[in-house]
């Protein structure tokens, strides 16, 4: 049974190349003339390490992840996970 289509083979972009919907995906907006838009539902996992001698508080997380808002003050924030 088709699920969804993306319009390519690839899996872990949430529609597998089997054309079903991958754990932690919502996929919609695809017909016979387009295809299908995957979302992520997944949440990163974060991992802190709280470093009191540099003042510093390093925050991991377990998958890519990107700022949706702009820094404000004087914050730096790095954030670092696997390449």
């Amino acid at each position: 049974m088709v699920e969804c289509d993306d319009g390519n083979l690839a899996s872990g972009d949430g529609c597998s190349r089997y054309c079903e919907i991958e754990n932690g995906f919502v996929c919609s907006g695809g017909s016979t003339t387009s295809a299908d838009v995957c979302t992520d539902k997944r949440q990163p996992l974060p991992s802190l390490e709280l470093v009191s001698s540099k003042n510093t508080l390093y925050i991991t997380f377990d998958e890519e992840v990107s700022l949706q808002l702009p820094l404000k003050e004087n914050i730096e924030i790095i954030v670092d996970g696997p390449s």
